[in-house]
């Protein structure tokens, strides 16, 4: 894979999209790694790509959590306003909706979720093109109000918020997640050139749901119309998969996410022994019970496997530490892990011994490397602004020569002695 351009600046995330043949069903491709005595198998669910297919749409739902603060200035806000406007229009009346806008503080359009109206989606569209960046970034009061409410019967009830991924307070939106995330699912939209993306990737997988990111404003149209189709169709929901009985499974993710429209849904685990017999995949599609069934034994062979299991369940141990989970014992899982890999974590690195040194006890050059603003980010609205125009510097010293000529007028005036009439 090769640049149209030779230099490129390294301001933004590198992305790559592709799409998989069209089919009217779901389908998965399954792939495995024998990796000394362990066993890993890698298996895809690709979701009907076929335009003509009719997937039934259930009523929604659904909450808008949008980021106003200081970091979305500019582009960043200009693509969240467009974005939410595209989303508000695509309602049908059957759907339900509210906005949250935060920076330093939180304000809600409505209490709770209102029908989506004629009326309803004017006043939405009026209240999105009044919304200003400013302020810091609390996310945690927003998404305390977003999970107020949980899906009701024949509904579903999605969390969609905008933001550049300049959130704090990690542990405490991950808790807050954990106590009272229910059946909403969480997809969050990445604004601008530099959104936190493994922040957003992980707020995803653990809100089951999916992660967008839109990096350039004309892309907004296009990805959002894209990522409203796959919120409006679930395909493949209550995901679980059924391993041969006497077969000991580790699987990640633990919770199978469901499927949407455009989006394949990777599943990776790993066994006690060489892969016999089949592995059934279940869910239900459109309403109806859905399984496919995958013979093990002839599937294909790919190395990696190991490697991309390893790093999950790295990440699902880094992530027991917001439960609580001893320190010491998640360090140990995470060293065994990646010392068996070959991976870097927080607890571990790969060293490069060079046995043939051509400086030897030569002094070290340092030089400062100067790191690039994300794209389209404003200095002045992230740092201060600096002076817009020329400085008075010049007039200040010219009244500073001025001043200190009359004080030393004054002090000799002042010191001169008084002589008196004589007769």
């Amino acid at each position: 894979m090769n640049l149209v351009s030779d230099n490129v600046p390294a301001d933004r995330d590198f992305e790559v999209t592709w799409r998989s043949a069209p089919d009217a069903m779901p389908r998965s491709a399954v792939y495995t790694e024998q990796k000394g005595d362990k066993y890993y198998s890698l298996i895809t669910l690709f979701p009907p790509t076929d335009p003509n297919a009719d997937i039934p749409r259930l009523p929604r739902d659904i909450v808008f959590v949008v980021d106003t603060s200081g970091s979305m200035h500019g582009a960043s806000l200009d693509q969240a306003k467009s974005a939410l406007k595209l989303a508000v229009q695509r309602l049908t009346n059957e759907d339900r909706f509210n906005i949250i806008q935060f920076n330093s503080n939180t304000q809600a359009l409505y209490s709770h979720e209102q029908p989506a109206s004629e009326k309803n989606l004017k006043v939405a569209c009026r209240y999105i093109n009044a919304l200003v960046a400013d302020g810091g970034t609390e996310f945690a009061p927003a998404l305390s109000i977003a999970l107020n409410d949980d899906a009701k019967a024949g509904r579903i009830r999605q969390v969609v918020f905008i933001t550049d991924g300049s959130l704090g307070n990690e542990d405490e939106i991950f808790s807050m997640m954990k106590k009272r995330l229910g059946k909403n699912r969480l997809f969050p939209i990445g604004i601008g050139t530099a959104p936190n993306s493994h922040l957003m990737t992980k707020i995803a997988e653990y809100g089951r749901g999916s992660f967008t990111y839109i990096g350039d404003i004309s892309e907004v149209a296009t990805k959002m119309g894209d990522f409203f189709n796959r919120l409006e169709n679930p395909v493949v929901t209550d995901i679980s998969t059924k391993w041969p009985e006497d077969l000991i499974v580790d699987l990640s993710p633990s919770i199978i996410p469901d499927l949407y429209q455009g989006e394949p849904l990777v599943i990776v685990a790993a066994t006690n022994r060489a892969f016999t017999g089949s592995v059934q995949i279940e869910g239900l599609f459109a309403g109806q019970q859905w399984r496919e069934t995958v013979n093990l034994e002839k599937q294909g062979k790919e190395q990696g496997i190991g490697q991309i299991w390893a790093r999950r369940k790295i990440s699902e141990h880094m992530g027991s530490l917001r439960d609580g989970m001893s320190k010491e014992v998640v360090r140990q899982a995470v060293l065994d892990l990646a010392l068996e890999h070959s991976l870097v974590t927080k607890y571990s690195s790969l060293v490069a011994v060079d046995v043939t040194p051509t400086r030897t006890m030569e002094f070290m050059y340092r030089q400062l490397i100067p790191l690039n603003m994300p794209n389209r980010w404003s200095q002045a609205k992230i740092f201060g602004a600096l002076p817009q125009t020329a400085t008075a510097s010049s007039m200040h010293l010219i009244l500073a020569a001025l001043f200190s000529t009359l004080a030393l007028v004054f002090f000799f005036k002042g010191r001169r002695p008084k002589t008196g009439s004589q007769r």
